[in-house]
């Protein structure tokens, strides 16, 4: 069979991606949604690929509304987690329940084999307020009581600065409860803080002088409110303000899909779909990538 990743070498890719995120310099990862893609990121020397809920919704033909189960979420995992050696992020949502639920979570993510995994604070996809601070903790508790191997990083998510988030007005007062939440999540234990929607590399800095754990952030996510420009930041701008992990979440599908359209436009228009010899030797070479070697020799050893 082509080649799978050993128990043992995804164990060991946990306690690299703590070493990454230790070391100097900035560490990149970007999401996918399946593991051809994850091969795809691991071919271009990213260190750490990171599984996308909004982009495996999307394989399922849903939004990014919080509608997969664990199960789907973890099964997809698995079968990343199986075809790539570099460290794999996930995205587990709010945890899909409370207490007992998130337990059962991190068991289903750590025995797929990931990295990592980040627990939101939110009540409601993209919605309403966050939890309060008391419930956000409990939750990060019980998943660092339900790891059984300590190199699995929890990452304790805040989306307090997003622009739907309701129960506060005004960016300086959202700032001040995202970084109260941060320092507590922290403090409970989580190994890093994702900082949704930072306004700037201001912003940033501080989180990284006052919050005791290393801050992660997804890029180009930013607190967009009406009049407000985006924040935008390279990974060397957001290096110098110390973050030490940011995540190219959606990069691939949302380059990818207008992409699509635009060749399903042109075949529907033309119904000309010839394949060139460029395509031909893209296809051989994703073969390759994906293992069609090592099972052209299985099937040749057993006379097939």
């Amino acid at each position: 069979m082509a080649e799978r990743v050993t128990k043992e070498e995804k164990v060991e890719s946990r306690r690299r991606l703590r070493k990454l995120i230790a070391s100097s310099g900035i560490v990149q990862a970007v999401g996918v949604a399946d593991a051809g893609h994850a091969k795809l990121v691991e071919e271009a020397g990213f260190p750490v690929v990171y599984m996308s809920g909004s982009y495996v919704s999307f394989t399922h033909g849903w939004p990014d509304a919080g509608l997969l189960t664990v199960t789907e979420m973890a099964a997809r995992a698995a079968s990343i987690a199986d075809r790539v050696k570099i460290p794999l992020i996930a995205d587990a949502d709010e945890g899909y329940g409370a207490s007992l639920q998130i337990m059962r979570t991190v068991h289903e993510y750590e025995k797929a084999g990931v990295a990592a995994l980040h627990i939101e604070d939110m009540a409601a996809k993209k919605r309403g307020a966050p939890v309060s601070i008391p419930d956000m903790v409990k939750r990060v508790k019980a998943a660092l009581e339900a790891r059984t191997d300590p190199d699995l990083a929890i990452i304790a998510r805040t989306d307090s600065m997003a622009a739907w988030r309701t129960g506060l007005d005004g960016a300086a007062a959202r700032r001040e409860d995202c970084l109260k939440r941060s320092v507590a999540y922290a403090e409970a234990g989580a190994d890093l803080v994702m900082v949704m929607h930072p306004d700037s590399t201001e912003m940033l800095e501080r989180f990284c002088r006052e919050v005791p754990k290393p801050i992660a952030v997804i890029a180009g996510q930013v607190a967009t409110t009406k009049g407000v420009s985006p924040f935008k930041a390279t990974p060397l701008e957001l290096e110098q303000a110390g973050v030490r992990l940011v995540i190219f979440a959606t990069f691939l599908l949302t380059k990818m899909v207008p992409v699509a359209r635009g060749l399903l436009s042109g075949l529907r228009r033309t119904g000309r779909g010839e394949f060139t010899d460029e395509d031909r030797e893209q296809r051989n070479t994703l073969n390759t990538l994906l293992g069609h070697g090592e099972l052209t020799k299985v099937q040749t050893k057993y006379g097939e």
